[in-house]
């Protein structure tokens, strides 16, 4: 998935860390120690929700 940085917030955590939110839906979200680490988590998020309701499609 190709994310726009319009698509997502990034806040930094206390403990250093950070969260990537995707801006439609807080479900969506990544964690990492680096804010491009959040990012990828972000990303890899969103597909693994995808490839889930196209396998239920797929079923029902």
């Amino acid at each position: 998935m190709i994310l726009n940085q319009t698509d997502y917030v990034l806040e930094r955590t206390s403990e250093g860390g950070y969260w990537a939110f995707l801006k439609v839906s807080r479900f969506f979200k990544g964690y990492g120690i680096t804010p491009e680490e959040a990012i990828k988590n972000l990303k890899r998020k969103i597909d693994e929700i995808v490839s889930e309701m196209y396998m239920v499609e797929d079923y029902v």
